[in-house]
């Protein structure tokens, strides 16, 4: 809907002040301010849809979109997020096509409409607007190529409780409080504060890192006017329950929620001395719309400095790729990232990777990690339970009954730190994300080397090792950035190499070749579907230019079945992220 008691001085400025109209003479800007139009979105309300021919460009005043293909669809996907300063429409103003994809309000938002008989003189008379209209053209088409979500950070967030079982207002607080106490400057808004006037969400967001809206808790599915506003004003979503009563408290979604747009978390409150995290399917419904559950223990303050760097996107994320016994290293990384007190907030892996990663995700200490591995693959010899290879070389029992001994009945979302690992969907060749299930399945699949384990069968697809497409899965961190990325790359060392002084036949009777295997000096099957697993992920290399700190371990000595080489490897591993920590932390040379 369309609204013109705007103040046109204060439009003024705040056109002034976009990068946009930079250099853009005074008389100028008041003539499109006179006459344009000023238009409020509601949340949910499109704005654009695909297809549809335009020459009118939008400019964000406040609020956040969505620009999505295929709005509506079974394919739709969103491309990204636009937040106060951004155009909308400058593809269809500079080359008159049919808008390239939708555009939809997912808060409520304010836009000035610049129609097209006043936009195109304009560009005329300022060639300079038009040069960087030019260039969000381009950023724009290089999105739509792009499979990552280039989404602007939240500015605004509304924790939305689900139950009267902890003081939320406290809480919130207390999670502001850790935001402060890292650099980052927050402010909550509560039942019976103003969101409108000079110190309201608009100057708040401005002058704040982040805005936190608590909304009060009804126990009704609707809720309160205000809780239905803080709703409606917010980039994001968390859901706030606590383990007190196990769920029985919990008030029920809004049903508008189940198909909004937005990101949005679920953050478990946990009882004081909580061994273990409570299963978060008690809160089904949340759950489903949830990108990721988090953790609260009263006792455990770096909990709420972890959950504040995810609100803001910069979460320290930690990626361990595959790599069979060379992922012993990542044991000594984890080791030497502990030491330097660097904080781990959200972990994934493929295969050997993904092991360790939830194994740190479990907040596993020292002791307890090197133990538990050592058991599992220097003594449980997981890769010896050969079978008739009519799927595999291996039968995979095995390996699954050391998973289920030292992971149990977990679920992947059941971990003190969000983790994710990754599995290749082999019936649809394209990667698997598993966030959630049965943690010991999930890092089965991650595991499933085409050709020496079996798949495993998850509904109608087969997955088998996610190093076949992503051994080193940073990619699903891109969509939007969720903060500084760490990685380990176990599997960069070459692993089959020939020797140039003898030629050797690997066509000879086995009675010959098993001593040349036994000494190494031939390749053996097993490592060959190892190696040949992770070459198409290499190649692909997707998201490695968005790495930060990259820590690769020399470990082209290690070979990809020498278990045996367990402490070995740990200590290349840590002592080799001790070296890049330190370089990293160095001053520069002068």
């Amino acid at each position: 809907m369309t609204s013109d008691d705007q103040a046109p001085d204060a439009l003024l400025e705040r056109l002034a002040q976009l990068s946009l109209f930079e250099d853009c003479p005074v008389e100028e800007l008041k003539n499109i301010v006179r006459q344009s139009g000023w238009i409020s979105l509601p949340a949910g309300q499109l704005l654009i849809e695909q297809g549809a021919h335009s020459k009118t460009l939008y400019i964000l005043l406040s609020g956040r979109l969505s620009v999505v293909l295929n709005y509506g669809e079974a394919s739709e996907r969103r491309l990204s997020e636009l937040g106060p300063g951004e155009t909308v429409g400058e593809m269809g103003v500079i080359t008159g096509a049919p808008r390239s994809a939708s555009v939809v309000a997912l808060r409520d938002s304010e836009l000035l409409r610049i129609p097209d008989d006043l936009i195109l003189p304009f560009l005329e008379q300022n060639p300079q607007i038009l040069l960087r209209l030019f260039g969000r053209v381009a950023q724009r088409v290089s999105h739509m190529t792009s499979d990552r979500d280039n989404s602007r950070r939240p500015r605004s967030i509304a924790l939305i409780p689900l139950d009267t079982d902890s003081d939320w207002p406290a809480e919130a607080q207390r999670l502001a409080e850790a935001g402060g106490k890292q650099g980052y400057a927050f402010r909550l808004f509560q039942p019976g504060d103003s969101l409108s006037g000079a110190d309201g969400l608009e100057a708040a967001e401005r002058a704040h890192d982040l805005v936190l809206l608590l909304a009060d808790q009804t126990g009704e599915a609707e809720g309160s006017a205000w809780r239905t506003l803080c709703l409606r004003q917010a980039d994001r979503i968390v859901f706030l329950v606590s383990a007190k009563s196990g769920g029985r408290q919990a008030s029920p979604l809004p049903p508008h929620l189940h198909r909004d747009r937005r990101r949005s978390d679920l953050v478990v409150r946990e009882q004081p001395g909580t061994k273990r995290p409570t299963p978060a399917k008690t809160w089904h419904a949340a759950l489903s719309q949830a990108d990721w559950v988090h953790r609260l223990r009263p006792d455990e303050e770096e909990d709420y400095a972890r959950l504040a760097r995810h609100l803001l996107d910069r979460a320290r994320c930690l990626v361990l790729s595959g790599g069979g016994a060379r992922g012993f290293a990542h044991l000594g990384v984890i080791r030497a990232l502990r030491e330097a007190g660097e904080p781990i907030d959200l972990l994934a892996g493929t295969s050997m990777g993904a092991m360790v990663a939830a194994a740190c995700a479990l907040e596993w200490d020292e002791p307890t990690i090197t133990y538990n591995f050592s058991q599992a693959f220097v003594k449980g010899r997981p890769t010896s339970d050969f079978t008739l290879p009519l799927v595999a070389l291996l039968s995979g029992r095995r390996v699954s009954k050391l998973l289920k001994t030292f992971f149990s009945d977990r679920q992947a979302e059941d971990l003190w730190r969000p983790f994710y690992s990754v599995a290749t969907d082999l019936t649809n060749g394209v990667p698997a994300l598993q966030s959630r299930g049965p943690l010991w399945r999930n890092l089965r699949a991650s595991a499933a080397i085409p050709g020496l384990l079996p798949p495993v069968q998850d509904g109608g697809r087969f997955l088998g090792d996610g190093g076949v497409l992503a051994n080193l899965p940073v990619e699903f961190l891109l969509s939007p950035k969720r903060g500084p990325i760490m990685a380990v790359d176990i599997a960069r060392d070459p692993v089959l190499q020939a020797s140039e002084e003898e030629v050797l036949d690997l066509e000879q009777p086995f009675w010959r070749l098993w001593p040349l295997i036994r000494a190494k000096k031939a390749p053996s099957m097993v490592s060959i579907l190892l190696r040949a697993g992770t070459i198409g992920s290499e190649r692909n290399g997707e998201g490695r230019d968005q790495i930060d700190l990259l820590i690769s371990p020399p470990l082209q000595e290690i070979g990809l079945l020498d278990w045996k080489a367990f402490e070995r490897a740990r200590e290349i591993g840590y002592q080799e992220a001790k070296r890049v920590l330190m370089e990293r932390d160095s001053p520069p040379a002068p």
